[in-house]
């Protein structure tokens, strides 16, 4: 039995003892494993039928592994040295966490961002690219080969041995890996993205770039004995009770990493988190703790915050300030806990837990804007500060207020409530501007002393942007838009990456505003001046306050 184990503390644990003994007189955990499609009500139930693969991955992922070690014994024998995985969100998340876990180098590239894009195109003699979307048609993905194959011909090389495809059956990407015959791993369409973590795509990028996967299947499945028990010590309904079981509900959850043994994991459960249950205006909000901050303490107290505390081993436990749950497990059995745990918060918070339907709507938006579409949206006018441009995107503002950056953010905070949360989402390169994630982030959550959470942009928007757009309405945004100093353009289409990541930014921002959320738009021409210009002004205001 693999060790596996989810503590309540404060009136967490009160919920827990209050839902917990229904939860198994329903027979919630056996009828999951079972794959029961009834369990979120008649209508989520048409989706559900077709969603449920991952309650029991292990007939189908089982068979890959053979494969997935003979793959990557050949590409040792050609030289391969550097795999990169294309693609976004499900596709991509949860084989970084595995990756960077075990110590093994995998690049991930899901981003339109030109300095992440040119970045792919280095030893390609060397250089697999994985693409892989279950839809097959994911922009970021898309985008991503297009570069790359094109890079790839150029230099005299196959395709054939530089870019392997996972996807479902019968999706364009499986039409184009025919059409080139490019090695393919076809996924198993009853397992959604957010969901997939055992799946193919979690599997195959992983075990190619060199974890023990044989041994990752073998810790979930002992934790999958554990989730499917209708008994009330089953860990899994322990934590969908601590998640949605409490009135009123704690729906900002703030998640602590285990930096030692689970790096980076919270990434993976922000979008399991906020695209299961962000949507008809209820749900859980995900926010990841990247630093501790002088207003921890006030989160304690906070009657809608509920903090999760993630753990590898149980070295080093520790009894938390303020109500809250500690996940104790391996990266394997923190998949399959959460994604039973995330299906029983569901039912209870009355979702389906298999759609996404504010998705699109981004992607809508910045598609129109690529092609010059008016749309209904107008946009705000835009105020020089020093090296950054601030445009406020809805009827949250007094323009005639906000003259600069402090003025604008002084603004915002008349617009937050005792139940807001702040989002920062920074459009730009993360590989090169990592460390300013943890800096805007402690600085924010200072002024505005709320939850706050921090994406990359575009890849949030496959993420918690769900919960932003559907979820409840609470939400202070603040998007950073970093200029292109060295575009790149995209093979076959007639806009640059540059081009693609300002849509997907604004797009994102005119549908939020249309929704009533307050936005404020701040835009660095050139990041390596106005991506420090930004914290500094954010200093200056908690200097004043």
């Amino acid at each position: 039995m693999t060790m596996l184990s989810t503590t309540a503390h404060l009136e967490t644990e009160e919920a827990v003892n209050a839902l917990v003994p229904q939860l198994v007189k329903d027979r919630v955990a056996s009828r999951l494993a079972a794959k029961d499609s009834s369990l979120w009500g008649k209508k989520a139930a048409l989706e559900a039928v077709h969603r449920l693969g991952w309650a029991n991955p292990f007939p189908a992922s089982g068979p890959l592994i053979d494969p997935i070690i003979e793959l990557r014994d050949e590409l040792k024998e050609r030289g391969i040295k550097r795999i990169i995985l294309a693609g976004t969100g499900g596709s991509t998340l949860a084989s970084e966490v595995v990756s960077r876990a075990a110590g093994v180098e995998l690049s991930v590239i899901d981003s339109t961002d030109p300095g992440m894009l040119a970045a792919t195109l280095t030893h390609l003699d060397s250089t697999l690219m994985i693409v892989a979307s279950k839809s097959g048609s994911t922009l970021e993905m898309d985008v991503a080969f297009r570069v790359f194959s094109e890079a790839v011909q150029r230099a005299g090389l196959r395709l054939t041995e530089h870019v392997l495809v996972i996807t479902d059956p019968d999706s364009p990407l499986e039409q184009l890996a025919h059409q080139h015959r490019l090695t393919m791993f076809t996924a198993d369409p009853t397992v959604g993205g957010r969901f997939s973590a055992l799946a193919a795509f979690g599997l195959v990028p992983t075990g190619l770039a060199g974890v023990d996967v044989e041994r990752l299947l073998d810790e979930a499945m002992a934790a999958q004995a554990e989730c499917i028990r209708d008994h009330r010590e089953n860990p899994a309904l322990i934590l969908g009770a601590a998640l949605a079981g409490q009135h009123p509900q704690r729906n900002k959850l703030v998640i602590h990493d285990d930096t030692t043994h689970l790096p980076g994991f919270s990434a993976w459960i922000e979008q399991l988190v906020a695209e299961s249950t962000g949507k008809q205006g209820l749900g859980l909000v995900p926010t990841v703790q990247l630093a501790s901050s002088a207003e921890d303490a006030l989160l304690d107290e906070a009657e809608d915050v509920l903090h999760v505390y993630l753990q590898g081993t149980n070295d080093g436990a520790h009894t938390p300030a303020g109500p809250g749950i500690t996940v104790t497990g391996s990266i394997a059995a923190q998949f399959m806990v959460w994604e039973y745990a995330v299906a029983v918060a569901c039912r209870l918070i009355g979702v389906n837990p298999f759609d996404q339907p504010d998705v699109e709507t981004s992607k809508v938006a910045a598609r129109s804007l690529l092609a010059g579409e008016p749309g209904n949206a107008q946009t705000p006018p835009n105020i020089a500060d020093g090296p950054v441009r601030i445009a406020a995107y809805g009827d949250w503002a007094n323009n005639a207020n906000i003259t600069d950056l402090s003025s604008a953010i002084e603004e915002l905070g008349a617009a937050s409530t005792s139940r807001s949360y702040v989002a920062v989402n920074v459009f730009a390169d993360r590989n090169k501007h990592r460390e300013i994630a943890a800096t805007l982030q402690t600085a924010l959550l200072e002024i505005f002393k709320r939850p706050t959470a921090f994406g990359w942009g575009p890849r949030f928007l496959h993420s918690t942007g769900q919960a932003h757009k559907g979820g409840p309405a609470e939400g202070i945004f603040i998007h950073i838009l970093a200029g292109t100093v060295n575009d790149i353009d995209i093979p076959g289409l007639d806009h640059t990456g540059g081009e693609q990541l300002a849509a997907q930014a604004t797009g994102d921002a005119r549908v939020l505003a249309g929704r009533g959320r307050p936005v404020l738009m701040i835009k660095a021409d050139d990041p390596a001046v106005g991506l420090p210009y930004i914290v500094d002004k954010l200093t200056e205001i908690l200097k004043r306050s």
